[in-house]
């Protein structure tokens, strides 16, 4: 199989990357006796709630497709409430739009928000490194 062109120079993975620049280096302290600062990917590190099995359960079903990409209303609800409660704002829920992580929302807001042109000219847009692998392409 060829790949076009333009995926022959894309860079390895970053967190593979950073996997092997951590290898064999001790996690660091911030203080003698504190717990190591871990830089990993972000793997939760909490218990699971004693309920969650028996409702991932019920719901297995659903986990076989992507969740619609404006949101279930149920989940739109409660994050207008959580806003509500958290920050006192209020927000009607098509003004809510859910992610599938934060780096896809940190990808749409900057597709969202450049201009196609600027001053006569196709903007640049600087990402940061490490980046999303999607950014590349």
């Amino acid at each position: 199989m060829q790949f076009p062109e333009r995926f022959a120079n894309l860079p390895e993975y970053a967190f593979p990357r950073l996997r092997a620049l951590l290898d064999g280096i001790a996690p660091g302290r911030v203080a003698p006796g504190a717990p190591p600062v871990l830089m990993s990917l972000g793997e939760p590190r909490h218990a699971q709630p004693p309920f969650l099995g028996e409702v991932l359960a019920r719901h297995a079903a659903g986990y076989s497709v992507y969740p619609p990409n404006d949101g279930h209303p149920d989940l739109l609800a409660a994050i207008a409430g959580w806003l509500a409660r958290r920050f006192g704002v209020t927000r009607a829920e098509e003004e809510i739009f859910p992610l599938n992580g934060t780096r896809e929302g940190l990808f749409a807001a900057c597709v969202a928000l450049c201009p196609e042109r600027k001053a006569g000219a196709r903007p640049v847009v600087l990402i940061p490194n490490p980046f999303y692998q999607c950014y590349a392409v």
